[in-house]
């Protein structure tokens, strides 16, 4: 597995070419809570989630609301498409991005419980609130299940921002997640993606299975930057 850091020009060029391809498909992404997970949606299958984030402060102070909803759709055996749509609106005004996104699982090893993904995630404004410049991340990361400890799995990757301008901040940084099962329907969440930049934060929480086709995830997110960053994050999926 190439580390995104030293993917060529033109890997990386086909990559975002065929997130391009995939996104007048018009499917979000599995991840743990925001680090990728090495997880891909079966073939053929939809999973749809509602989401929504909130800084509870007010606007001078720094408080915002974002709320959208994510697509994922099973392309094929370990290929992943999707799509994320986000209004955000805070003391500036009303921000609206698209993030089409696609995932390659290349090697899964259930008996061993190690797995390895490839992704990238395209960030499209919609208005001016929400910028003037289309980015990417693109990812590698790899993940270990342990049997041993009720199916804990720790997940780490390294990432790269893309065409983000000079005042993105960090451009490369590192991947770290970590699930543990408690009961049949509860699981702990934890991961973080490092660097002073959007994608910068730290996420703890929890997941519950509702019924077998519906999860509800509930996490609270701290910025690398200060708690001006910090928000509550609610997820609710839906697999059909």
């Amino acid at each position: 597995m190439k580390s995104l850091c030293v993917i060529g020009f033109r890997q990386m060029a086909l990559l975002l070419a065929v997130v391009g391809l995939f996104s007048s498909v018009c499917f979000a992404q599995s991840s743990v809570v925001f680090v990728p997970s090495t997880d891909t949606q079966d073939r053929r299958s939809f999973y749809l989630s509602l989401e929504s984030y909130a800084h509870f402060a007010k606007y001078e102070n720094g408080g915002f609301q974002s709320y959208g909803p994510s697509v994922v759709y099973g392309v094929a055996k370990n290929l992943e498409v999707g799509l994320n749509y986000y209004f955000t609106h805070d003391e500036s005004g009303s921000a609206n991005e698209l993030q089409p996104n696609i995932k390659w699982r290349p090697y899964n090893n259930e008996e061993k419980g190690v797995a390895v993904a490839v992704g990238s995630l395209l960030f499209v404004p919609l208005n001016d609130n929400a910028g003037d410049r289309t980015s990417a991340m693109i990812y590698a990361n790899a993940s270990k299940s342990f049997k041993s400890a009720k199916e804990l799995r720790l997940t780490g990757g390294i990432y790269r921002q893309v065409n983000g301008g000079d005042d993105f901040g960090t451009k490369t940084g590192i991947l770290l997640a970590v699930e543990q099962p408690l009961t049949e329907k509860f699981s702990l969440l934890a991961d973080w993606t490092t660097g002073e930049n959007r994608l910068g934060y730290s996420n703890i929480g929890f997941n519950y299975g509702i019924k077998k086709s519906q999860n509800l995830t509930v996490a609270y997110t701290f910025g690398n930057s200060g708690r001006g960053n910090n928000y509550l994050s609610l997820f609710y999926g839906y697999n059909f």
